[in-house]
């Protein structure tokens, strides 16, 4: 009997050893988990920085074109004693058209640029939530694994 019970308490104490041991490393891989989340979100940040001076960039080019266009037009007009002509007007307005359609284009691939870059975050949020409740799933696993031992050890058989 005396046999049996050094086993038990040997049982038990190996069970509180490894409920311990492993909720410390499953908060360990729950942090790690968390800090490359964080990381990931930053990188998402700098690809956002990234895209927003890109179209800002975009933008200013394609005023500039718009410009340089309108110059051209005036120029040819002006060279053909067209200065005050109506065709020279039409020209403007199809150039500003042009420009304000590459404006728009430019903007919509921002806002959707805008919207992914908001879902990968939220994603990014998420994983961090995830990471704290498997450590804390883990913890109660482990709590649970400990009872059964010690219910075990009692001689309770219907919980072994």
């Amino acid at each position: 009997m005396a046999a049996a019970t050094a086993i038990a308490v040997a049982g038990i104490g190996l069970g509180v050893a490894s409920f311990f041991g492993g909720n410390e490393a499953a908060e360990e891989q729950a942090r790690l988990q968390k800090m490359k989340f964080a990381e990931e979100k930053k990188i998402e940040a700098q690809k956002r920085l990234g895209m927003e001076l890109d179209a800002s960039r975009r933008t200013v080019q394609q005023i500039r074109n718009a410009q340089q266009a309108r110059s051209i037009a005036l120029n040819n007009a002006t060279s053909q004693g067209a200065g005050q002509s109506s065709g020279l007007m039409g020209g403007y307005a199809q150039i500003s058209g042009q420009a304000n359609q590459g404006l728009l284009a430019i903007g919509q691939n921002l806002d959707i640029g805008r919207k992914i870059s908001d879902s990968n975050m939220a994603i990014s949020d998420i994983n961090m939530s995830l990471a704290e409740n498997a450590a804390d799933a883990s913890f109660w696993a482990g709590l649970g694994g400990l009872g059964k031992s010690l219910t075990g050890a009692a001689g309770l058989p219907m919980f072994q």
